[in-house]
């Protein structure tokens, strides 16, 4: 079974390019806002006859002075010099969730894959998230939603772990609560629960598993797992973002809903997971 490290290596993302282009690649480089002593774990998984296979590789991210290697994965400029002779690829997005389809969009467009989302086939699905594993359970609506639109699906399962509540919510993130909770309940909820705790015990990390499931299982699924590691804060702070973003805290002291789009695309579990995914589309993709 062949496991895919996904850049985790610490080689840099364009380490292939040559002359004016590499220079042109450093001079931007060096303009990247940084994304400050983040350490990335990224999993990969492959899932052949229904077994699993896991391995592990870490590299740091650091861009202020640190001898730690850089991003483990390219930023959009570096694809338009790479990837400007593929064909577009699309694939279909197994989410309707407005702040996901955004970020997917954002994270695959570099790479010339145009997502897809069920409403533009004229998709219905409403598929039972009742897996033991987020793996099984991105696997499961990727596979749904590859059969029903008769074409390559990603999707992915991803959760908030919160050290001083035993890794809640974890696979329950989005139901954490009830069903009449919406973000800011449970953005709220999460902070009542952890109000005595003090901050050096609100660690927390957000992982997420995308899936690729291929129509008519012509190849099986895979999954790639990325994990972002945190500290959850005591107030609401920023605008972007979605989810727990405005309480989960960056090692600069901002919460994620203060990032950039950018900096948030650097440095998020679910765009480590897609960038993967992608690389891997577009080797082996329809």
């Amino acid at each position: 079974m062949q496991v895919r490290p996904a850049d985790a290596t610490g080689q840099h993302p364009c380490q292939h390019l040559a002359g004016p282009w590499r220079r042109l690649w450093e001079i931007l480089d060096r303009k990247r806002i940084p994304a400050q002593h983040h350490r990335f774990h990224c999993r990969i998984t492959r899932l052949v006859s229904g077994r699993e296979s896991t391995t592990s590789a870490g590299a740091a991210c650091s861009l202020y002075g640190s001898p730690t290697p850089p991003l483990p994965a390219p930023v959009p400029f570096a694809h338009t010099l790479t990837m400007e002779n593929h064909a577009e690829r699309r694939v279909l997005l197994a989410t309707g969730n407005p702040g996901k389809v955004r970020e997917f969009r954002r994270l695959l467009e570099p790479f010339g894959i145009a997502a897809l989302t069920p409403a533009d086939l004229g998709l219905s699905l409403d598929v039972a998230e009742d897996g033991a594993t987020y793996t099984e359970n991105a696997v499961t609506k990727a596979r749904a939603f590859a059969a029903a639109g008769r074409m390559t699906a990603l999707a992915d399962d991803s959760g908030i772990e919160v050290d001083a509540l035993g890794g809640r919510p974890g696979m329950y993130s989005a139901r954490y609560g009830g069903p009449g909770l919406d973000d800011a309940g449970r953005v709220a909820l999460m902070l009542s629960e952890l109000e005595a705790i003090p901050d050096e015990r609100r660690t927390a990390r957000y992982r997420a598993v995308v899936a690729i499931a291929f129509p008519g299982e012509t190849a099986p699924p895979v999954a790639f797992e990325g994990i972002q590691e945190g500290r959850i804060g005591h107030a609401p702070r920023g605008e972007r973002g979605f989810g727990y973003d405005p309480i989960f805290l960056l090692a600069d002291g901002r919460s994620q809903a203060e990032a950039t789009d950018d900096e948030k695309d650097c440095i998020s579990h679910r765009a480590q997971a897609a960038r993967a995914a992608a690389r891997y589309l577009l080797e082996h993709g329809e």
